[in-house]
């Protein structure tokens, strides 16, 4: 199943041409799951399998499959500690960010994913703009001001990876999502981590 958000310009069966073609991928998607996943070596500490056989492609294939069996993530611990010193940034000594005296309170008081926002920008979205620097941020509308004018709309972050883009132009993103397939009106969508 797909998500779509028409931002402006694309045609609805456009995008559901584009998607039909399974092989379809945005123009650079091929670089963006490179650069994700050689991170995810540093980040998540990924066995880098096809690295490590590249450097050495004329190695014994029971040397190959024994260096690969003992691989241990040494620069994860490294990588974890760095990020963890970007923390730092967001303490309230070091930036300041001016709001609306409503959207402050929104902020302060408002959870995503169990988190405050500034929070979950630490614990989410920092984290994944340094290993999937081409992977989104999309705030959807929900709940009921969307078909009740006098209640707000609510917004959901949602994390899209470079991996799981499917269309992507200056006027729409399409992604893989297992869970729904929503359409948006025009300018919902923001650019997230890139």
């Amino acid at each position: 199943m797909f998500t779509i958000i028409e931002l402006q310009m694309i045609t609805i069966e456009e995008i559901n041409g584009l998607i039909a073609a399974e092989n379809y991928k945005p123009k650079h998607s091929k670089e963006w799951i490179e650069v994700r996943e050689k991170m995810f070596v540093h980040t998540r500490g990924t066995n880098p399998g096809e690295i490590l056989t590249k450097r050495r492609p004329n190695e014994d294939p029971d040397v190959q499959k024994y260096r690969l069996s003992i691989y241990e993530p040494i620069t994860k611990g490294s990588m974890t500690r760095a990020i963890d010193k970007l923390y730092r940034i967001f303490q309230n000594a070091n930036f300041s960010i001016q709001v609306s005296d409503e959207l402050s309170v929104y902020l302060n008081e408002k959870k995503f994913d169990n988190q405050f926002f500034y929070s979950f920008i630490q614990k989410f979205i920092v984290p994944r703009m340094i290993e999937d620097p081409n992977a989104w941020l999309v705030w959807i509308p929900k709940g009921e001001g969307l078909t009740n004018p006098s209640q707000k709309v609510e917004v959901e972050p949602v994390l899209i990876d470079s991996n799981e883009i499917k269309f992507l132009s200056k006027d729409a993103i399409s992604w893989e999502d297992e869970d729904a397939k929503i359409q948006l009106p025009q300018n919902i969508s923001s650019r997230g981590a890139a």
